[in-house]
């Protein structure tokens, strides 16, 4: 309530509720990826590129991706390593040929005017030599739905 006895406005509210303290810290002064140095790191970024296909295999909406092309191209313009790891559908712990990320790869390239390293698998010593080869810029990409 306010002097007058008038409730405050929304914005007042809401500027309360989000100062509200949680284990001590603020909600407002959260780190977001542009506070942090990527330069000649490894960054992991689970997507979620569970996109619908056609029948043909081609996307029918590309908001997911759209959404994840800003945190990709600060990423690369800033010298991290990206591994993008992702699932399509749900091959239940098989390899499915429909539900590669072969189509979203095709798609990121073309949005991002960069070539995309495509990891065979999400574990193990191979994956691990395709992460030591990305150079800082550069994206690699796996698919984790097949160890589920």
């Amino acid at each position: 309530m306010t002097t007058n006895g008038a409730i405050p406005s929304a914005w007042l509210i809401w500027y309360h509720i989000l100062s509200l303290s949680y284990k001590g810290s603020s909600f407002l002064n959260k780190l977001s990826i542009l506070d942090l140095n990527v330069e000649n790191k490894r960054v992991l970024v689970r997507a979620d590129f569970n996109v619908p296909l056609n029948e043909a295999g081609e996307i029918t909406d590309d908001l997911r991706i759209n959404e994840s092309i800003p945190t990709i191209k600060f990423l690369t313009t800033h010298g991290a390593k990206t591994i993008l790891v992702s699932h399509l559908g749900r091959p239940k712990g098989k390899v499915v040929e429909n539900l590669r990320l072969t189509p979203i790869q095709k798609m990121l390239e073309k949005k991002l005017g960069k070539t995309i390293r495509k990891m065979d698998d999400c574990i193990g010593s191979q994956v691990k030599e395709a992460v030591d080869e990305l150079k800082n810029g550069e994206i690699g990409r796996a698919s984790c739905r097949e160890r589920v």
